[in-house]
């Protein structure tokens, strides 16, 4: 009784259908294989080593990795995790990338 309550209410779905065969002699639309195309090199990781090396992105990675030796140290303010710092640090990097990228003629 339950069971013919919920069939009338609740939509089924059913697979009567048989599935159809290709003829024999053709063979299934097997997926093509398709040459991928090389993946560009990230050049951000050696961006940011540059730009620590940089005098002018040297600052802002300096006041960064000061801000978190002070908080794993424990001597930040209570709730202080420098994500400001780390935003200007990653903001000027990027902005590095983006310089260089197109001094190369490619886009990041």
């Amino acid at each position: 009784m339950l069971s013919e309550f919920l069939s009338a209410i609740l939509p089924s779905a059913r697979n009567d259908e048989k599935e159809e065969e290709p003829p024999k002699g053709e063979q299934a639309d097997a997926p093509a294989e398709e040459e991928e195309a090389p993946e560009p090199e990230d050049v951000h990781p050696v961006v940011r080593q540059e730009c620590q090396e940089s005098a002018e992105c040297s600052k802002v990675a300096h006041h960064y990795q000061h801000c978190q030796d002070k908080v794993n140290a424990g001597e930040g303010a209570k709730g202080e995790n420098c994500i400001e710092e780390l935003f200007q640090y990653v903001t000027f990097s990027s902005e590095l990338v983006s310089t260089c990228s197109n001094r190369s003629g490619t886009s990041a």
